[in-house]
């Protein structure tokens, strides 16, 4: 911006001249205050830590996308049906069920004990070309009251034939795990009705939903009925119980009577209540009774402690 003065002003004149020689004297320019506010400005407002925080908000949200999906893929995987394979090892077992998991491990000298020697020594010179290690896999075999087993792991060495059985089925039972096995028979009342696998099916889906039905009934009965008369007989139990504490057959410790004993009578400390009254059974030290009238120690003798009225069949109290 340029300043226009008056040519006939002496005052202006000096001033301009007094300008123009102090920024010809300097020789350079001071910082510009544009470039210093916008520096200042980008501190105070704080965007290098709003960036790094949105970066920071943005990172934690794809590892939590990442964790769900990873826990879908895992879910997924558990009710997601696979093959049955049915192996046989070279020491005559037969496993049947699903492969869970495999791995690599370094098998010991004595596990090659069981092979023949032909087997054993072509499979560890391959391990011993793979460097000391072997390839296995986890069954799940179920059968727990069979077998008292839900896994087991078989080496690569150790099978000998690998089949898909085409009726291998997997049963989800309500007791003992999961059962693997191929069907046999379907019976009745002991008695088999089919022995073919298509036909043992058809029986049992024509079934299932009539036992399944029987099933359901059994638990609610257990559940409900059953439960239902149990309680009723606990709650009877207890009636003459609390009907004698409601006519006062039975008095707790609080319902006693006070006893009309003067302060130079020593006190009882165990009553016993009778068709007589009250009395003292114990013999002891004597003492004074406290100010509520009851007697807490024992009495010389088997004098009665106070007039309260006893009741036929009641027990004795301990009030020490």
């Amino acid at each position: 911006m340029t300043t226009l003065l008056p040519p006939n002003n002496p005052a202006s004149q000096g001033d301009a001249k007094r300008l123009a020689g102090s920024s010809a004297g300097s020789g350079k320019r001071g910082p510009r205050r544009g470039s210093v506010r916008s520096a200042a400005s980008l501190l105070a407002q704080g965007e290098p830590l709003v960036w790094l925080t949105g970066g920071a908000l943005m990172l934690c949200l794809v590892m939590i996308l990442l964790l769900l999906a990873l826990v879908l893929g895992q879910g997924i995987g558990t009710f997601w049906p696979v093959p049955l394979v049915q192996v046989t090892t070279h020491d005559g077992r037969i496993l049947a069920g699903e492969i869970t998991r495999t791995n690599m491990y370094q098998p010991r000298p004595e596990a090659f004990d069981a092979l023949p020697e032909a087997v054993a020594a072509d499979w560890q010179q391959r391990i011993k070309s793979s460097e000391g290690y072997a390839q296995r896999q986890l069954f799940r075999t179920g059968n727990f009251d069979l077998t008292r087993t839900h896994f087991n792991w078989v080496s690569e060495f150790e099978i000998k034939e690998t089949t898909i059985p085409a009726w291998m089925l997997v049963v989800e039972r309500q007791a003992w795990g999961r059962f693997y096995g191929t069907p046999k028979a379907f019976m009745i009342d002991g008695q088999p009705v089919e022995q073919e696998p298509a036909a043992v099916w058809d029986q049992y889906e024509k079934h299932h939903g009539q036992v399944r039905a029987r099933w359901e009934k059994r638990v609610s009965l257990e559940t409900h009925d059953i439960g239902y008369i149990n309680h009723a007989q606990e709650a009877s139990a207890w009636m003459p119980v609390r009907s004698n504490l409601s006519m006062g057959w039975i008095r707790p410790r609080q319902s006693l009577p006070k006893l009309n004993t003067k302060r130079t009578m020593p006190g009882c400390r165990r009553i016993s209540t009778g068709a007589g009254g009250d009395r003292c059974t114990e013999q002891g030290k004597q003492s004074l009774p406290d100010d509520t009238g009851h007697c807490r120690r024992q009495r010389i003798g088997d004098q009665p402690c106070g007039s309260g009225a006893g009741l036929p069949g009641q027990p004795a109290f301990d009030l020490g």
